[in-house]
């Protein structure tokens, strides 16, 4: 077999086997390996000798990946599949702290969804499992047990904030190539073929989920999982919490192993040390907890925490701890906490701020706690060892918002690419009926550029979510707001398309006309299209909308009859009123009855 041919036996392989595997929701586990980063694929490109063909192999198993997960279809098949395997999970309590939790990341957080990646969908499914993953085309799982077992909402979102950072940073698409690398670079070189086909399938399998993915993977997803959640405004206490309800759950790798494959995530005390110590560092190193409860600031205890009724005592001290590290890195100054001796209260009403509030209340600590606040920043700026702590962080804090910048401005910069990406989700999300993603598509293409099509592509989402309407209210009842904006949008993508494609827009005018009620608009429009393109079948179907909004449905069922016999399919997605199929039905003739009456 020739090298070429090789190839496509492996990348066929590798399609067949990621559309295969994909759906099974806990997947086999892979033999863990180190984590190769460049220099360490240079070192193995010279043991075979053959660097060329060995970075062309890692480029087309990363390539492959990320393809399939840059498809809308299928997305919607693994989401499919995880809830019919499991069931979706029926507490509307989880599902809307989820939803909450989620969509507060993902509206408020700092991060780059690239162009040719999908946007966040999750599911809450039933299971006992400790367990949460997110799929190579950000598809997030989330099991009920994990759900009723973190009671606090920082908790949880450290959790989705870690799985986001496994979608953003294509983590899976990442490892799988270097993993097949790995173990399979000699095979290729060698042209095994045989060899390859019965086992690359198989492997590719254990890294189709972000749970087969690399130690140094899932301390990225960590680190950045908590400057995701931080900046979305959630406590900065809630990561240790997290980590902390793995170390009491033992560390049982039979219960949590879907969450941290085994070997490869960090182990559970050693995650909680790394995100105690950034909740630390977010805070500029003043507020610690110290023998589980403790809370301290600058070295002097403030309080012990108490359990409640929700949250038991170990979670209270990092959450209060949290509260205190973010208004210290959220406020520049001291007079920023806006301590009100009258009220005794402070900073403001942010969920973030509940427990320490609680706390100082009912402790009775507001003069305490407002003396330390004041010495805290007094030290960051007269104590030599503070001055640079608070600087060295407050740097490292820039270069990671200047590298997300730089990625925002890539994305600026390759515009074209960008757009042809958000126009074929946007597509691909209006056909399965998914209107709110479709929207939020088109208008990632709207506003890197607004031209013509992505102004076109706004008012058909638009007209969309009226369809919806319509099918929920009864017919031809129509919201009209919905109606104008479609109208809006469209106009000005005729303003702006040239002359030899605005066909599809004013047809589609004419229908926004329609459903805004606009008699005269409605019939101006529908007749220029009909007088630009009379051969069309939908010129007719334009004109007979136009008849039935002006009550006149004889000959609205004769317009209609006419784009028919030309072509025009009656279906449920296009103009014709429901009211009138069977009428245009009993007044056309199909193919097949053309045929029969002939035969």
């Amino acid at each position: 077999m020739s090298k070429k041919g090789l190839q496509q036996k492996i990348m066929y392989t590798l399609s067949t086997g990621l559309l295969a595997c994909t759906f099974a929701f806990t997947p086999v586990v892979a033999t863990p390996v180190a984590h190769a980063n460049s220099g360490t694929l240079n070192t193995i490109a010279q043991i075979f000798g053959a660097g060329a063909q060995i970075k062309a192999q890692y480029d087309a198993v990363k390539s492959q990946m990320i393809a399939w997960s840059n498809n809308v279809a299928e997305q919607e098949k693994i989401v499919q599949e995880t809830v019919n395997a499991n069931g979706l999970d029926n507490n509307l309590e989880h599902n809307e702290r989820v939803t909450r939790v989620l969509n507060q990341l993902i509206e408020n957080g700092n991060y780059v969804l690239k162009p040719n990646q999908l946007p966040f969908r999750w599911r809450v499914v039933n299971s006992e499992e400790w367990n949460a993953s997110c799929y190579p085309n950000d598809y997030i799982v989330v099991n009920s047990k994990l759900v009723e077992d973190l009671q606090n909402d920082d908790a949880l979102a450290m959790v989705m904030s870690h799985e986001m950072i496994h979608g953003l940073h294509q983590h899976v698409a990442n490892d799988s190539a270097k993993q097949v690398l790995y173990k399979y670079g000699a095979a290729l070189l060698t042209m095994k073929a045989d060899y390859i086909q019965s086992v690359l399938g198989g492997f590719i399998a254990n890294y189709v989920t972000v749970k087969n993915t690399t130690n140094v993977s899932e301390g990225d997803a960590d680190e950045s999982g908590f400057y995701l959640l931080t900046s979305a405004g959630f406590n900065p206490g809630g990561a240790p919490v997290e980590a902390i309800h793995m170390v009491n759950l033992g560390d049982s790798r039979d219960v949590i192993s879907d969450f941290f494959a085994p070997k490869n995530h960090p182990a559970s005390a050693t995650r909680f040390k790394r995100l105690e110590k950034q909740m630390e560092e977010y805070g500029y190193n003043h507020a610690k907890v110290k023998n589980g409860t403790n809370v301290y600031i600058d070295d002097k205890i403030l309080l012990v925490a108490h359990e409640s009724r929700q949250l038991k005592d170990w979670e209270k001290a990092y959450l209060i701890a949290g509260g205190i590290s973010k208004g210290i890195h959220d406020n520049k100054h001291f007079m920023d906490w806006n301590f009100n001796d009258a009220t005794q209260d402070f900073l403001t009403d942010d969920k973030a701020y509940v427990e320490l509030k609680e706390a100082i209340r009912s402790q009775n600590l507001y003069n305490t706690f407002q003396e330390m606040i004041r010495n805290s920043y007094n030290l960051d700026t007269t104590n030599s060892d503070n001055i640079k702590t608070k600087n060295k962080l407050i740097k490292e804090e820039e270069k990671r918002n200047s590298k997300l910048e730089k990625q925002r401005e890539e994305i600026i910069q390759d515009k074209n690419y960008s757009k042809k990406n958000y126009n074929k989700h946007f597509e691909e999300y209006n056909k399965l009926g998914l209107r709110k993603l479709a929207l939020k598509e088109a208008q990632k293409s709207y506003d890197l550029e607004p031209d013509y099509i992505s102004a076109g592509n706004l008012a058909r989402a638009y007209y969309s979510f009226n369809v919806d309407y319509e099918r929920a209210h009864g017919e031809d009842n129509f919201d009209s707001s919905i109606a104008q904006k479609s109208i809006d949008y469209s106009l000005e993508a005729l303003s702006k398309a040239p002359e030899d494609d605005k066909k599809w827009l004013i047809g589609n005018l004419a229908y926004y006309y329609y459903q805004a009620k606009d008699v005269v608009n409605a019939e101006k429009t529908a007749n220029e299209y009909a007088q630009k393109y009379p051969n069309y079948a939908r010129s007719q179907a334009l004109l007979g909308s136009v008849a039935h909004l002006k009550g006149n449905d004889k000959d609205a069922v004769q317009k209609f009859a006419a784009a028919v016999s030309k072509g025009y399919v009656i279906d449920d997605n296009n103009e014709i009123p429901q009211s009138l199929v069977e009428r245009i039905k009993n007044t056309t003739v199909t193919t097949d009855e053309f045929y029969s009456q002939n035969e």
